[in-house]
């Protein structure tokens, strides 16, 4: 006998039922107070309980059985509550809260993502909070109790200076300390309905809103409409040559000149794939410093950023047609072996560089509804993408190409 574990501690006077040892290294307690996981590796205890809220918590919290089965799934079985399962499965889902103070997170509608330099992961929700997970993913903490605007509609996020910036609809930009979780900070932002918030190489900071285009002023320390940017901006990125590409919602897609001043209409050399006027959902630069833009009914555009001498630039556009599940597509990431991750209405799709479709992801788990724009990949490998029940991440290495 190694060590003498002291179980009624961990579970802290709920009376056991049944006990399951995880590959992982944790043991899974099924308690008439709901589900308790103890990590053996971190001597440390979370909570779990059934929450109507949540469409996808425990189906009980009077659990009697625990089970594994040959295929990795964990079968749960409650008193005259009904049977949960747990699929194995490379995506991990963050639905609600994680630790023993919070059964639910108030806001599940993940917009954006953000890291900070501690590793903690950072996202905002549009319906309600500022989420935090801290670097190990053991804990799950809302952060808006007395200190965000109540029932606050927050659509960015982002690193700023070892702080957080926040951009909400209706309430201008907030930034905030990652330690103390306090709001040092506010900006007005046109009329305040911020919808992407961007980052740049210099530490400027963009806010695109649904009136137009906003830049930060160092020397006033506050924003200023860029002229000729006007319209409902609904995507942002800088290009490795410092362009900002603006994609807008119900709009034509622009590009910003590394000059701060010059704003044009993007044009596709070939007519057949021209974007014109579209719903533009995201935008992002990959490896090789080609753009992609994901939108609302037109599926994916692969841009080469180098234009032909009349100003237009070669495109391609990917769609259902072409294979794609949906013509909606809602953000993009690539993770460090250069496979691409497209979000869209039907599932998570894994392309080349060159826009071949890999494999389709097709989720039972938190539905196929991703957030447009919610998209991060972690310092660690991991993406995450956002949807309307929540987040998942899930690490490239342990997906396969292939359609499930």
């Amino acid at each position: 006998v190694n060590c003498i574990l002291d179980i009624q501690n961990i579970i802290d006077g709920a009376l056991l039922q049944d006990m399951l040892s995880i590959d992982t290294g944790e043991l899974w307690f099924a308690t008439d107070k709901g589900l308790i996981v103890y990590d053996r590796d971190q001597d440390k205890v979370a909570s779990y309980l059934s929450d109507p809220a949540i469409p996808l918590s425990l189906c009980g919290s009077n659990l009697r059985r625990l089970f594994k089965d040959n295929f990795g799934r964990i079968w749960i079985g409650s008193f005259y509550q009904g049977l949960s399962c747990l699929e194995s499965s490379p995506f991990r889902f963050y639905t609600g809260s994680m630790d023993n103070k919070n059964s639910s997170l108030r806001g599940k509608t993940v917009r954006a993502f953000a890291e900070d330099s501690t590793g903690n992961i950072w996202m905002a929700c549009e319906d309600g909070c500022i989420v935090c997970i801290d670097a190990n993913g053991k804990s799950v903490t809302c952060v808006d109790d007395g200190v965000l605007p109540h029932e606050g509609n927050y659509q960015a996020i982002a690193l700023y200076k070892s702080n957080i910036i926040v951009g909400s609809y209706g309430d201008g930009i907030l930034v905030i300390n990652p330690v103390t979780h306090k709001i040092i900070k506010r900006y007005n932002a046109g009329n305040n309905n911020v919808v992407v918030l961007l980052i740049t190489k210099d530490n400027t900071v963009f806010a695109g809103t649904s009136h137009g285009l906003y830049r930060m002023d160092s020397t006033s320390d506050s924003f200023a409409l860029v002229e000729g940017s006007e319209g409902f901006v609904h995507a942002l990125c800088q290009d490795r040559s410092g362009r900002i590409w603006v994609g807008y919602y119900r709009g034509y897609l622009k590009l910003l000149e590394s000059d701060g001043i010059t704003i044009s209409n993007v044009i596709a050399s070939s007519r057949e794939v021209n974007p014109g006027y579209i719903r533009a959902t995201s935008l992002f630069e990959d490896q090789s410093g080609d753009i992609w833009m994901t939108t609302e009914g037109k599926g994916v555009y692969k841009i080469d950023p180098v234009p032909e001498q009349d100003g237009s630039f070669n495109m391609i556009n990917i769609r259902k047609s072409d294979g794609l599940p949906s013509d909606v597509t809602c953000a993009m990431n690539q993770s460090f072996d250069g496979r691409l991750w497209l979000s869209t209405m039907r599932g998570i799709v894994s392309l080349n560089q060159d826009g071949g479709i890999l494999g389709i992801n097709r989720l039972s788990k938190v539905g196929n509804f991703f957030r447009y724009g919610s998209s991060m990949l972690s310092n660690d490998g991991r993406i995450f993408m956002g949807t309307s029940e929540g987040a998942l991440s899930f690490k490239p290495d342990d997906l396969t190409d292939v359609v499930h």
